[in-house]
């Protein structure tokens, strides 16, 4: 009866233990989240430069710096977390408490990988338009769409999905859109040079003639 009461006692000890990390945990975790996002907006002025740059919107409504900051905030707090997952002791329900922390590195990585990626993609985007090239315009909704879904790929994978099949129906959509960019190119630049053809075929022939 005794061995009962104290097991009892000592989980109930390890979850209060547990409760008071996690609740220090959250405010650590917003203070510092709060100061990394106010570094960010005021001393490295990320959204403003963003915005000069019109990428302000590549990740739609959501700001970069909210996103960083919030991820900034549950790295911290998962610290703690796995801290007083080592004081929780019921059984099953700790061993995945433990293997979720675990996992939780590659949830910050793909989260990462999707906000500079999409900037990226948005760059890329807003340069080629601006090169005024023929097509720009489709061209660098084309790249966009390439290099986001690239980006998704490599998060998913990250995360611990399998996106193989998605990967073979990327490959087929990037060789199907070069090829087409590739016949597009060749059909309109035949069309441009129609009229110098003749001209360039006629004064080939003059060259010839000259050197008989």
């Amino acid at each position: 009866m005794l061995d009962i009461v104290m097991d009892y006692g000592a989980i109930a000890l390890g979850l209060l233990i547990a409760l008071v990390l996690l609740v220090v945990g959250w405010v650590v975790s917003k203070i510092i989240a709060s100061i990394f996002k106010r570094i960010l907006v005021k001393g490295f002025k990320v959204e403003k430069i963003l915005k000069q740059h019109k990428l302000d919107d590549a990740l739609g409504q959501a700001k970069v710096t909210v996103i960083l900051s919030k991820l900034v905030f549950w790295w911290v707090f998962v610290l703690f977390l796995g801290q007083a997952a080592q004081f929780i002791k019921l059984g099953v329900i700790s061993d995945l408490l433990v293997s979720f922390i675990g996992w939780m590195p590659n949830l910050f990585y793909a989260v990462l990988t999707v906000v500079g990626g999409f900037i990226m993609a948005d760059l890329v985007n807003e340069i080629i338009e601006a090169s005024k090239i023929i097509w720009s315009g489709m061209i660098a909704k084309a790249l966009k769409f390439t290099i986001m879904l690239f980006v998704l790929m490599t998060a998913f994978g990250q995360v611990g999905i399998d996106v193989s099949f998605v990967t073979d129906i990327f490959r087929i959509l990037v060789s199907g859109l070069s090829l087409g960019f590739a016949l597009a190119f060749g059909i309109a630049f035949g069309w441009g040079l129609k009229d110098e053809t003749p001209k360039i075929l006629n004064a080939i022939k003059n060259e010839m003639k000259k050197t008989e």
